[in-house]
């Protein structure tokens, strides 16, 4: 690879990247970069294997609470407490730490020393609001505070110790205002005056509580966050830029199988948040079968007759045969699997299912069927006696795979496509002669249109040339030039799983392989002038990606020799 390396005119190896940026290692100077777009959150696998999920501490200056974000009041017969920053050791070892003093005074229920700081965020949905807190002398240990977070009325009152602990309460909002409250209460507390250190205050949606995230003025999200692109690492040691195309989890409360939007069938009960998931967290449910089969499910009425793909992610336990079955109103379709050996075990006629290892005993299993109903009840059934764990359930509508997960909560949560792009590179693409190389993960799932791989063109459909796979599976390449199409080749089916594809063309002199094989010449080619680079996608605003987790992408000024393309390719 050193030599072609060096041939390259622009060479992408995920492994740099920024807000709307990945970058190339060649040229070096940047200005082969490309740029990258997504107008929402994703998630994407990291490199110790688990979920990453964006994540949102929605409270202001999380450990200022001094600031004017941190109102400090009192009713009745208690005072304003009092707030000393930086007056003691927060759980990191910094001496950043808040005194706070409150004192109520009175004994009633309107004796209040109060500090709280608003928050507007999502109403129907779950929050889980936490704070650090210890006595701030030894005289103070055993002495009690009252926290609320005021969407659901649930308190909890804290009993101080002499060490950290981080508290967490956890409640779903029922309005877009929640009061993120401290203080001592003449009639809740066991006393009216408590001496205390805080640190670290968050709010977040979601029925866990997570790493906690520093705030300043506003409020902060980490992870895959709109516009940041995602180098993603599933089953892998080395990164895969990930770009897919726009799609919606249907399912409400994708994490959450003890709510009231799902309908349990059966002798099973659901034990929320008892074991570590594949985003690293304890929020997977944990499902105990005392009479088999029995099932989970959710109904959907008023669709459009097509391909869905359903999918969730599945522990053995004591039970180890999991199924997922639809009925449309005019059959049922099931797909059934073995989540201790990972292995699909039956389908149903015209069902395609997957069974993907997420590690940790953790797999994620698809079903997919072509629909002829408006309904579909989606069925998750337990055929064991014993137990199960489970998370991360997602319904895909009109779309023939699974793509990556995408959390809901109150609301089914639509994820933008992913988009890469470099215009204004001529002096990188070949105009009359050149090779584009691409590295990439294929899924083996056929979609409804041609899915584009890589493409160069002047922004235009007028002059193009672009790398596909048809809907059939098979490799494609296509050039225009001036508006008519002046080259083709349809290659054989590309294998499941990695693929290195490469097309090199001259006037007149086209080849491409597929993983060391010629699949394909042209002989009637003329080359379009082009000056923009497009992954996955063909020209700008175009929305026919397809899953490709990219490993890499070779540009060329020149076209290699067939020999050359062999090498290249061969796996």
């Amino acid at each position: 690879m050193g030599s072609f390396y060096n041939d390259a005119s622009l060479v992408m190896i995920p492994s740099g990247y920024k807000d709307q940026k990945v970058y190339c290692t060649k040229p070096a100077d940047g200005s082969g970069d490309l740029v990258f777009s997504r107008a929402s959150s994703a998630t994407r696998v990291q490199s110790d294997g688990l979920i990453e999920k964006v994540r949102t501490n929605l409270v202001l200056q999380s450990n200022g609470f001094s600031t004017v974000n941190w109102a400090k009041s009192g009713s009745g017969l208690g005072l304003a407490p009092v707030v000393t920053a930086n007056a003691g050791t927060a759980p990191d070892g910094t001496n950043t730490a808040s005194r706070v003093v409150f004192n109520c005074v009175g004994v009633t229920s309107l004796d209040r020393s109060i500090l709280n700081q608003g928050v507007t965020s999502a109403n129907s949905t779950p929050h889980a609001s936490s704070v650090f807190i210890k006595a701030f002398s030894a005289g103070e240990v055993g002495k009690q505070v009252r926290f609320i977070t005021e969407f659901s009325g649930a308190q909890l009152i804290i009993t101080l110790t002499a060490d950290w602990q981080r508290v967490v309460n956890v409640g779903t909002s029922t309005s877009t205002s929640i009061n993120f409250l401290l203080e001592t209460r003449g009639s809740v507390t066991a006393n009216t005056s408590a001496d205390v250190l805080l640190a670290f205050a968050q709010l977040e949606t979601g029925d866990i509580a997570t790493d906690y995230i520093p705030t300043t003025t506003a409020a902060v999200s980490v992870g895959p966050v709109s516009g940041l692109p995602r180098l993603d690492y599933l089953n892998s040691t080395c990164p895969k830029l990930l770009l897919e195309p726009q799609r919606t989890n249907l399912f409400n409360f994708s994490e959450q199988l003890d709510n009231a939007y799902w309908s349990a069938i059966g002798s099973l009960t659901i034990t929320a948040n008892t074991n570590v998931s594949p985003d690293g967290y304890t929020n997977a449910d944990l499902v105990t079968i005392t009479s088999a089969p029995a099932r989970i499910q959710r109904a959907f009425t008023g669709l459009t007759a097509g391909t869905r793909t359903l999918s969730c992610f599945v522990k053995a336990g004591t039970g180890a045969q999991f199924r997922i079955n639809t009925y449309d109103g005019i059959v049922d379709k099931g797909a059934t699997f073995n989540v201790a050996t990972g292995s699909v075990i039956s389908t149903g006629t015209g069902v395609t299912a997957t069974i993907t290892n997420y590690g940790n005993g953790w797999y994620r299993v698809t079903h997919n069927y072509t629909s002829a109903g408006t309904t579909y009840s989606c069925q998750f059934f337990f055929d064991n006696v014993g137990t199960y764990q489970v998370y991360g359930f997602q319904f895909e509508d009109l779309v023939a795979y699974a793509t990556s997960y995408i959390p809901t909560l109150a609301a089914s949560v639509t994820r933008v496509a992913d988009a890469c792009s470099k215009t204004g590179i001529s002096s990188l693409i070949g105009q009359t002669e050149g090779t584009l190389f691409v590295e990439f993960v294929n899924d083996g799932n056929n979609n409804s249109t041609i899915d584009r791989i890589i493409s160069v063109s002047d922004g235009t459909s007028s002059n193009r040339m672009y790398l596909a796979r048809l809907t059939g599976g098979s490799s494609y390449f296509v050039s225009v030039a001036s508006g008519t199409q002046t080259g083709e080749i349809t290659g054989t089916t590309m294998p499941q799983g990695v693929v290195k594809i490469a097309v090199a063309y001259k006037n007149n002199d086209v080849a491409m392989y597929v993983n060391g094989s010629l699949v394909g010449t042209d002989t009637s080619h003329t080359t379009p002038a082009t000056s923009n680079l497009y992954l996955g996608q063909e020209n700008a605003g175009t929305t026919n990606n397809l899953w490709k987790p990219y490993k890499q992408a070779l540009v060329f000024k020149t076209r290699l020799s067939n020999a050359a393309l062999q090498e290249l390719t061969t796996l």
